[in-house]
C-alpha cells in the first residue's frame, strides 16, 4: 500500500478540487483515466524529490546559511593554482592566498686599485657569488591573518633567516599588525626589495645607517585620499641571526634594551596612475646599543669580500660606552614618466661620553632613465617602489626594458674622538627587464675612502644574473 505523504495529500486535494471545478465546466472533455494518469505522474515526480533530499539533506538556502553564519564557509577549500609573478595559490573566495618561491642574484666582479688602496687594504681580486639564493613561502589565510617565511642559503650555503614573521589584516585604529623578524620602517631604499632596487647594491650611507630586520612588532596603515600617506611604527630588539634576543642575564644572547622606529611618507602629488608622481618622507630611529657598543661602517657600492672601506671601528675602535643612538632619516622621489630621481640624507648622533658624542651624516642622489618608455611603480600600500614590468618582453617580439643609471653617494664617518674614515661613490650602470622576472644588470662603482689609516681608490665592473619566481 502507498505511503501516504503530506505533499502526496495536498497533490491529491489540488487535483479533486481540479476535476469538480473541470467537471462543471469541460464535463465531455476529461475523464476519469486522465486524472488517474495525472495522479500517478504526480506521485512519481515527488517520489523523485524525497529521493534527491534524502541524498542531498542541505538545500541552496541552508548553504547559504551555514556559509553567512560561518558553519561550513571554510570547510574543504579548494586553492587554484596560478601564476602572478611568483606561484600562487588561491581560493575562490581570495580568503586563503599562498605564494611559494624565491630569488637567485649570481654576480661577476671584476676590480682594479691604485697603490695606495693596495697597500691599505690588501690587492683587489676578481670574483663570483650568489649574492642571493633565497625560498620563501607567504600569503593570507582565513581573508586577515598574513605569514611571511623567507631563508637566505647564499654564502655559507645554511639556511640564514630574513623575513619571518605573523600578522593580522585591518586591525580597527592601528591597521596592519606584524610580529616576528622584518625590517625595520626606515629608508625607501632600504625598504624596497633586492628585487627591485635599481642598483646592484645599496647606497653608502642606507647600508651604515638604515637598522634592516630585527625581532619586534610592528603597527603600519595608510590614509587619507588614495592612500597618499602611509605611517609605520616599530618596537624591536636587536636579534641574532635567528630572530633570537635574550638578556646576557642569563648567560646567552644580547643585552641590548628595547629600540624604536617610524617612518612616514607621502605622495605629495600622482598623475596617470602613478607614471607621474612625487614622494616625500622621514624616518627616525632610537637604538639602545648591546652592550653600550656601536659600529657603522660599509663596503664600497659592491659586495666586494675586501671588506668596509669606512669604519669607526678600524682607527680607534668601536664606539664604547653609548648610552643612545639617534638616526634621522629625509626622503625624497620623482617619478616623471621614463625618468625618476631619489635621494635620501642621514644623520647620526650617539651619546657616548668615552667617544665623545660623536655625529655622522651621509646622502646619495640617484637618477633613472628608461630607453624604451617603462617607468619605475610605486607602491602607496608599501612606501616601496615595485616591480617594473617591459612592454614587451624580450622574445615576443620585443626587446625587453632597458633603464640607464647614475648615483653619487657620501659618508662621513669622521668626529674628534673617532676616525672611522669618508668615502665618495659614483656608479653607474645598466639594467636590462627581459621580462617581469628576469634581469641582467652591469654596474661601474668608482670609489674613493680615507679613513684617516687607510686611503685609496678602487674601481668594479660588476655583472648580475636575476630571476625571482
Amino acid at each position: 500500500m502507498t505511503r501516504m505523504t503530506l505533499p502526496r495529500l495536498a497533490a491529491l486535494a489540488a487535483l479533486f478540487v481540479a476535476a469538480l471545478t473541470g467537471g462543471a465546466l469541460r464535463a465531455q472533455d476529461q475523464s476519469v483515466d486522465a486524472l488517474l494518469e495525472k495522479v500517478k505522474a504526480l506521485e512519481a515526480r515527488i517520489g523523485e524529490l524525497e529521493s534527491d533530499r534524502a541524498a542531498n539533506p542541505a538545500s541552496a538556502l541552508e548553504s547559504e546559511v551555514n556559509a553567512l553564519t560561518g558553519a561550513a564557509y571554510y570547510g574543504g577549500q579548494d586553492l587554484g593554482v596560478s601564476w602572478a609573478n611568483t606561484t600562487r595559490h588561491t581560493s575562490e573566495d581570495k580568503a586563503f592566498d599562498i605564494k611559494i618561491g624565491g630569488r637567485i642574484q649570481t654576480d661577476f666582479v671584476f676590480g682594479t686599485e691604485d697603490d695606495s688602496f693596495e697597500n691599505s687594504f690588501g690587492p683587489v681580486g676578481d670574483y663570483v657569488e650568489f649574492r642571493r639564493a633565497r625560498l620563501f613561502i607567504s600569503g593570507t589565510i582565513y581573508s586577515n591573518v598574513f605569514f611571511k617565511a623567507q631563508y637566505d642559503f647564499a654564502g655559507t650555503g645554511a639556511a640564514v633567516w630574513k623575513d619571518v614573521y605573523i600578522g593580522l589584516k585591518k586591525v580597527p585604529v592601528v591597521g596592519h599588525i606584524v610580529v616576528g623578524q622584518f625590517k625595520q620602517p626606515m629608508s625607501l631604499e632600504e625598504i624596497t626589495s633586492s628585487k627591485y632596487i635599481s642598483f646592484m647594491e645599496r647606497a653608502l650611507p642606507v647600508e651604515a645607517f638604515a637598522p634592516s630586520r630585527h625581532t619586534g612588532i610592528m603597527f603600519h596603515d595608510t590614509c587619507m585620499d588614495d592612500d597618499r600617506l602611509f605611517w609605520a611604527i616599530s618596537v624591536y630588539r636587536e636579534a641574532d641571526s635567528t630572530g633570537d634576543a635574550i638578556d646576557d642575564d642569563i648567560g646567552i644572547g644580547h643585552d641590548g634594551e628595547w629600540n624604536f622606529a617610524i617612518r612616514l611618507a607621502f605622495v605629495a602629488w600622482e598623475e596617470e596612475g602613478g607614471k607621474r608622481m612625487l614622494e616625500i618622507g622621514a624616518s627616525f630611529n632610537y637604538r639602545n646599543p648591546d652592550e653600550g657598543v656601536v659600529r657603522f661602517r660599509t663596503r664600497p657600492e659592491i659586495h666586494t669580500p675586501q671588506g668596509r672601506i669606512v669604519d669607526t671601528n678600524a682607527g680607534t675602535g668601536d664606539i664604547l660606552d653609548a648610552d643612545d643612538v639617534l638616526v634621522f632619516q629625509l626622503e625624497i622621489a620623482l617619478v616623471l614618466e621614463s625618468f625618476s630621481a631619489q635621494t635620501e640624507f642621514f644623520y647620526t648622533t650617539v651619546d657616548s661620553e668615552v667617544s665623545g658624542d660623536p655625529d655622522f651624516w651621509g646622502f646619495y642622489v640617484q637618477l633613472s632613465y628608461f630607453l624604451t618608455g617603462e617607468y619605475r611603480p610605486y607602491k602607496k600600500t608599501e612606501a616601496a617602489f615595485s616591480r617594473v614590468k617591459p612592454m614587451h618582453n624580450f622574445g615576443d617580439e620585443g626587446s625587453g626594458a632597458w633603464e640607464l643609471l647614475l648615483r653619487l653617494s657620501y659618508i662621513d664617518l669622521e668626529d674628534e674622538a673617532v676616525t672611522g674614515g669618508q668615502a665618495w661613490d659614483v656608479t653607474a650602470g645598466v639594467t636590462w627587464y627581459l621580462n617581469p622576472n628576469t634581469q641582467v644588470k652591469f654596474n661601474y662603482v668608482y670609489s674613493d675612502s680615507d679613513d684617516g689609516n687607510a686611503d685609496g681608490v678602487s674601481h668594479w665592473f660588476g655583472f648580475r644574473f636575476q630571476i625571482d619566481f
